[in-house]
């Protein structure tokens, strides 16, 4: 058996164990949650604790992981290596939420009104997706920045290593070694050793994962299947080949513009029968739980908690009938990212007799900009959209169709707005140097 079968079993077992035996510990997680509560409740004296894990807690939210994926793509030159991260992030969110739809266990808050919040997330609450995501994510992004897997070459450390390795391409270098020899490699003076710095970012996740627990939102056994499920995830993704396989993919991507328009769409049609494939098992799992009499009994007594707590409460009323399962499968739709990113994805040409303005300015690119200005005008009229279909059509395909959109349309910021943006810096910076480098010349001249 080889090590992706002997890891997804124990996976697998370790989740059975989970969504059979994880309520017998319900009573304890809840003690715990209760007495960190009442010992740092927020605006006493050490109301500073809340602020603290309210720190890890928000560091761990989608919103904050999109804007630190925007941040570096501006900064790396190295893309494929940032949409390995995106892709892993994708599939740690997908699965996170399967399970959720198949585990369906409650939070803290639906058994016992004495947890308190800052805050409400309502839904099933196994696994923890602020203890899975953030733990694939920072996990992938600490050794991106680290080591400077943003780059597709770093010089200072390519002419130390070709000291040693100097008959070999700078390809083969840069894979042949690992992050830890680049790590020592690129900083070695470093007064923190990189099994120091693994430390520190073990330590980051696990104080999201605990600050979820302070502030009542999970349950001790659905922050430890997280990071388990986490664990999982980076292990087949560097032992078992995950990581090749998503370099080949992007890396096909780039190659597959300059195919045959029928084997580009015989390819992009095959990845979407297998994604949608993989989508319609979590749609077969969403109805059977939508339309179970015991999920809907137990969802009955969650929300008799629920409405207890102001937070959770929108204009006065809460609706189960739009959370759980049915926001578990909307927010499963994440992946199509992947097949949005390489649809798009695209090598940029380098022509240096051409500003970058005029180079970024193909056919191609100015037709994906349409398409991302059309998107925003989708996202701008949703609410009246919403209105005229919400009889003609179930609200789930409305809300999924918007799901859709908003990733499309996040993958257009990412390969076109961005790219555009950055074309557009650099021209105006070039016009202003040759601008100065002009007057320079011409001063030099009525000196002369």
């Amino acid at each position: 058996m080889n090590k992706l079968t002997i890891s997804s079993i124990l996976a697998t077992i370790v989740l059975i164990i989970d969504i059979y035996f994880g309520q017998h510990t319900y009573s304890f997680s809840n003690c715990i949650t209760k007495y960190l509560q009442e010992q740092f409740e927020y605006g006493q004296e050490k109301g500073g604790f809340e602020f603290f894990f309210l720190i890890f807690s928000t560091a761990g939210d989608a919103i904050v992981t999109n804007i630190l994926t925007i941040l570096i793509w501006f900064k790396t030159t190295n893309k494929v290596q940032i949409l390995k991260i995106v892709t892993m992030n994708v599939v740690a969110s997908s699965i996170g939420n399967l399970i959720k739809m198949i585990s369906a266990q409650p939070r803290p808050f639906y058994i016992d009104d004495q947890i308190r919040l800052d805050f409400c997330y309502t839904g099933y609450g196994d696994p923890s997706g602020h203890s899975l995501r953030p733990f694939v994510f920072f996990v992938l992004l600490f050794e991106t920045i680290l080591c400077q897997k943003y780059f597709y070459e770093n010089n200072v450390f390519l002419n130390q290593e070709t000291q040693f390795q100097g008959h070999l391409p700078s390809s083969v270098i840069q894979q042949s070694i690992s992050c830890r020899q680049r790590f020592q490699l690129l900083y070695p003076n470093s007064p923190i050793s990189f099994r120091q710095c693994q430390i520190l970012m073990g330590i980051f996740v696990f104080m999201i994962g605990i600050g979820r627990l302070y502030f009542g939102v999970h349950f001790l056994n659905q922050i430890i299947v997280g990071w388990i499920l986490g664990l999982y995830l980076l292990y087949i993704y560097y032992f078992c080949g995950l990581e090749d396989f998503i370099d080949c993919l992007f890396i096909e991507a780039k190659t597959i513009k300059s195919q045959a328009i029928c084997k580009k769409i015989t390819k992009y049609i095959k990845m979407g029968l297998i994604i949608s494939f993989l989508y319609s098992i979590a749609l077969v799992i969403y109805y059977f739980r939508h339309y179970s009499e015991q999920i809907i009994g137990e969802k009955e007594e969650w929300r008799k908690f629920i409405l207890k707590q102001i937070k959770c409460l929108y204009n006065g009323n809460y609706s189960y009938e739009t959370k759980f399962e049915a926001s578990d499968v909307q927010h499963i739709t994440i992946i199509f990212f992947p097949l949005y990113l390489f649809i798009l994805y695209e090598q940029q040409t380098e022509q240096t007799k051409f500003s970058p303005l005029r180079v970024w300015c193909s056919y191609s690119n100015i037709g994906k900009l349409a398409i991302n200005l059309f998107c925003f005008l989708i996202k701008w009229k949703q609410i009246e959209i919403f209105q005229y279909f919400q009889h003609l059509l179930p609200r789930l395909m409305i809300t999924l169709f918007f799901m859709h959109i908003y990733y499309l349309t996040y993958a257009l910021i990412l390969l076109v707005l961005i790219p555009l943006i950055t074309a557009v810096g650099e021209t105006i910076i070039q016009s202003y140097q040759k601008q100065n480098e002009t007057i320079q010349v011409d001063q030099s001249e009525i000196e002369l």
